[in-house]
C-alpha cells in the first residue's frame, strides 16, 4: 500500500513484477528460436551430400540461402568425394600487331603453405571463375588484364617457328603496344583415380590436363 498525494493506491510487487517480465521472456524466446534455426541450418547445410534423404531439404536450403546471400557454395573438400584436381588460370594476349603474351596465376601446388593460407582468397577464384554463373566476372578478368599486363616485347611468348632474335634487338626496344584480344582458359590438372580406389602416394599419382576456353574477347580504341 503506497500513500499518493493523500491517496491510497494498492500495488501487488509481483504482479508488477510479472508484468514487466513477459515481454524480455518474449524477447528471450525469440532469440533462442533464431539460433536454434541458424544452428539447424549450419548442420544441414555441412552434411554430406552422399545421405540421399538429405538432397532435397539440403536443394531448398541452399536456394534459400544463396537469395539472400548467406550461401556458402560446395565445400567439396572432405569424404567421400574430395576435390582431386589442381588447375589454373591461363590468358593468352594479343597487341595489335598480333605478338602473343601469356599470363597465368600462380601454380598453387609450387607455393608455399603460408602464401596459400594468406591468399586463399585468390586460389578460391581462380578455381570458381570457370563456373557457369561466374561468366560475368571471366568478362571483367578479361577487362582487367587487357589493362594491366605488359606487351613489352621481352615478356613474348617464344615462337617456335619465328627465327630467332637477337636480346636488345630493334623488335625488342618498340614500345608496348596496346592489346588487341584476349583469350581466357582454365587449365585443369585431374587426379586420375578409379571408383573405390584409394588415394595413391604422391609418388604414385598419375595427372592428365585439360583445357577449357572461358572467353575470347577483343579490345579497340
Amino acid at each position: 500500500m503506497e500513500n499518493h498525494g493523500g491517496t491510497m493506491s494498492l500495488l501487488d510487487p509481483n504482479l508488477e513484477e510479472c508484468r514487466t517480465s513477459r515481454p524480455v521472456a518474449g524477447r528471450r524466446g525469440w532469440i533462442r528460436l533464431f539460433f536454434v534455426l541458424v544452428a539447424f541450418a549450419l548442420i544441414l547445410d555441412v552434411l554430406p551430400g552422399s545421405l540421399p534423404f538429405l538432397n532435397t531439404p539440403k536443394d531448398v536450403l541452399s536456394s534459400l540461402l544463396n537469395r539472400i546471400g548467406l550461401w556458402q557454395g560446395e565445400w567439396p573438400l572432405f569424404a567421400p568425394n574430395p576435390v582431386v584436381d589442381n588447375g589454373w588460370v591461363s590468358a593468352d594476349l594479343f597487341d595489335s600487331e598480333g605478338n602473343q603474351f601469356t599470363w597465368n596465376t600462380p601454380h598453387w601446388v609450387q607455393t608455399n603453405a603460408w602464401e596459400r593460407f594468406y591468399k586463399f582468397r585468390h586460389l578460391n577464384y581462380n578455381n570458381r571463375i570457370a563456373l557457369l554463373h561466374n561468366a560475368r566476372a571471366v568478362h571483367d578478368l578479361s577487362d582487367y588484364l587487357a589493362r594491366t599486363v605488359s606487351t613489352d616485347r621481352k615478356n613474348k611468348v617464344v615462337d617456335l617457328l619465328a627465327p630467332p632474335t637477337e636480346e636488345g634487338s630493334v623488335d625488342d626496344q618498340k614500345a608496348p603496344l596496346p592489346v588487341r584480344e584476349v583469350k581466357l582458359f582454365k587449365i585443369h590438372k585431374e587426379m586420375i583415380l578409379s571408383e573405390g580406389e584409394s588415394f595413391p602416394s604422391r609418388d604414385e599419382t598419375i595427372w592428365t590436363l585439360r583445357t577449357e576456353p572461358l572467353l575470347k574477347k577483343g579490345y579497340s580504341d
